[in-house]
């Protein structure tokens, strides 16, 4: 429950640092933000990937995406080919349509996302039956 609180109070300074000004406040208000969304929860996951995707994918081995048409982390971490360059690319250029997926993610927040999941690939990894 704690780790759920930080996340979502990190997850609002963040909504509420995009919604003020360009001053230099906003800038350290975004960057601390940022920094706390960085952090991870009790199994290891950054809040952002939580903050973000936990709504649609689910982001850790053995559990089920909370949408069943999104894949898991694990599952896309193992895909064939997948490569952190595929990937990166994947999530700058490709993951905003239809809407529900374009979540407005900046090149840190895919840096972030792309370490995490590259972190899931597991020469033994075996695709659960659908």
């Amino acid at each position: 429950m704690q780790s759920y609180l930080v996340m979502l109070g990190a997850a609002a300074a963040l909504a509420l640092a995009a919604c003020q000004s360009g001053d230099a406040s906003s800038e350290t208000t975004t960057s601390t933000s940022r920094a706390a969304l960085a952090e991870t929860d009790e199994d290891g996951v950054p809040m952002l990937v939580n903050a973000v995707c936990g709504s649609c994918h689910a982001v850790t081995p053995d559990t089920l995406s909370p949408l069943p048409q999104a894949p898991t982390f694990p599952a896309i971490a193992n895909r064939e080919g997948l490569t952190r360059e595929t990937l990166t690319a994947y999530l700058r250029d490709a993951h905003n349509y239809p809407d529900i997926m374009d979540v407005g993610l900046t090149d840190e927040d895919v840096a972030l996302i792309v370490d995490y999941m590259v972190s899931l690939q597991d020469e033994d990894y075996r695709q659960r039956p659908s």
